[in-house]
């Protein structure tokens, strides 16, 4: 299982990587108000290869997201969700505190590819959105059973 920090604060760098992936931070221009207004701060792209899954007694997590905020910041609302999967029935999120997992529900039979666009959005205390952060994560499943 892997996992997407994302930071709720400025950071220096553009990209970097991530498990099976990179992350790429907004940067504007300091008179760019078009850029500024943008509440999009990062957009992740990852990677996940499984095998097919005959049997699934339960539910699994196959990566997570987690927002993590600096201290004073905690009061934050994270919320998680499913824009776009080619099977809405395939995947879900549990979320847990600021941490949601995108969780395979059924068995899986390979070759399938899919890309699950995740989103995160962060809101204040007052519910409003201080910032959202997108993840695309590519699914590859293996028409093999390992």
């Amino acid at each position: 299982m892997s996992y997407l920090h994302v930071h709720v604060t400025t950071l220096r760098h553009p990209c970097c990587r991530v498990d099976d992936g990179y992350l790429c931070h907004k940067t504007c221009e300091v008179r760019d108000t078009a850029c500024s207004g943008n509440l999009t701060h990062t957009i992740t792209y990852q990677w996940i290869h499984l095998p097919s899954i005959a049997v699934l007694p339960a539910p699994i997590v196959i990566t997570n997201m987690q927002a993590l905020v600096r201290s004073g910041m905690q009061a934050v609302q994270v919320t998680y969700e499913i824009l776009i999967a080619d099977q809405s029935d395939l995947f879900d999120v549990r979320q847990s505190g600021h941490t949601g997992g995108l969780r395979l529900l059924r068995p899986i039979q390979g070759p399938y590819s899919d890309t699950v666009h995740l989103q995160m959005t962060v809101r204040s205390p007052f519910g409003n959105v201080l910032s959202v952060h997108l993840a695309y994560i590519v699914i590859d499943v293996s028409a093999n059973l390992f």
